[in-house]
């Protein structure tokens, strides 16, 4: 099987010749922040089964205003290796604004200030006229068709409660979703009708078939409550996860945290893939017990630590990957480390070594649950 047909296979539950393999967000066109992760770049787009990503820039208001006033300005930060980025717009109410602190050093940053700081803000964002964008989805396709058989496009696209969580903060989200829950319901389901007017659209130009999105682990405990991940994102989501599927497309959702009081959720969503199924203790169920519970409804991608990946030994990995195959075994897997592989500016020779350790027993591994002894892999040690 090429990677594509191997990666459709597992998203449709169907048998495939071997475990497919990713390495997350390593794909033909990545740039690398430093020279030291080549490495790991060479050998997942010679090795792994790559799934590269495509999406259209969704502004803040999911509409189509090119004329909506707005200033952006730069300031230095307290914070050494940082500067302030600032962010204005002029709504028909009064002005939003939002902070970041952005790393000149490829480090991760954070939000100063949110755009939605108290009720007026939410109205002050719930005035801008909505006006549906049309953007041009033609680099999709021709990325499609540079990848081809060697991996699988994602067309990536919004999820209404992240994104208004990411215009006021977890902190406020979680006040509101006790004490102001009409408004916040307000804020969600505006961006709920303004995303599937946007899948619509993304689906009547052929993109697909395959679609993702990330944001559900932002409404489950310990934050917020099973009842609010319930109302808040499976019922919202569905106007446009069902399309997709109506549609005979296929969704990978993105989750951190604890799958267990969710699980079930995500395939009331319609989803055929959920990453990553973190083990505990960043968990709170293992791989075998996913299974258990969802059969082979459900592909499972993961659930290799990431800090593991940075900090642990080859001979860790190896029994971590030779572990997690054995408990997917029933439906469908695709091994992939919980989160990308450039989290730091540059990388050390031992977490290099943990990656190709990683892909190596992917392919050892994932060969002999199938039954099948093709290809190479990249050493990493004497055998």
């Amino acid at each position: 099987m090429s990677s594509r047909e191997r990666l459709l296979a597992a998203y449709r539950s169907q048998p495939v010749d071997r475990v497919p393999i990713r390495v997350w967000g390593a794909d033909p066109w990545l740039k690398l922040w430093h020279p030291s992760y080549e490495p790991i770049l060479e050998a997942s787009v010679k090795y792994t089964d790559l799934c590269a990503g495509w999406g259209v820039h969704i502004n803040h208001f999911f509409s189509d205003l090119p004329d909506l006033p707005a200033k952006t300005m730069q300031r230095p930060s307290r914070h050494e290796g940082f500067v302030e980025e600032v962010l204005t717009y002029e709504t028909p109410r009064g002005p939003l604004t939002q902070v970041e602190a952005v790393s000149t050093e490829y480090k991760p940053g954070r939000t100063l200030e949110f755009f939605i700081k108290d009720e007026e803000d939410a109205l002050r964002w719930l005035s801008v006229p909505y006006v549906q964008p049309r953007p041009d989805v033609s680099r999709f396709f021709e990325l499609d068709r540079e990848l081809g058989e060697r991996g699988l496009m994602t067309a990536y696209i919004g999820e209404p409660m992240y994104h208004v969580y990411s215009m006021m903060g977890s902190e406020l989200m979680a006040f509101w979703s006790v004490d102001n829950r009409d408004l916040l319901r307000t804020l969600i389901t505006t961006a709920q009708q303004r995303m599937t007017n946007h899948v619509q659209y993304l689906l009547e130009q052929g993109a697909g078939p395959v679609f993702g999105y990330v944001g559900p682990e932002l409404c489950i405990p310990p934050l917020m409550s099973p009842r609010d991940f319930h109302e808040l994102v499976v019922e919202v989501d569905k106007s446009f996860t069902r399309m997709i599927r109506d549609a005979g497309g296929l969704l990978w959702v993105h989750c951190h945290g604890g799958m267990g009081p969710c699980l079930e959720g995500f395939l009331d969503m319609g989803v055929n893939c959920l990453n990553p199924i973190e083990p505990p203790p960043q968990g709170d169920i293992t791989l075998a017990q996913a299974r258990a519970r969802v059969g082979d409804r459900l592909c499972l991608e993961g659930n290799i630590e990431t800090d593991d990946l940075f900090r642990a030994r080859p001979e860790r990995i190896r029994g971590l990957v030779r572990q997690a195959i054995e408990e997917a075994r029933g439906g469908p897997f695709i091994l992939c480390p919980t989160s990308g592989f450039m989290e730091w500016p540059t990388c050390n020779p031992e977490k290099v070594a943990n990656y190709l350790a990683f892909i190596e027993a992917g392919l050892e591994y994932g060969q002999e649950q199938r039954g099948q002894t093709r290809g190479s892999a990249p050493t990493t040690r004497s055998r």
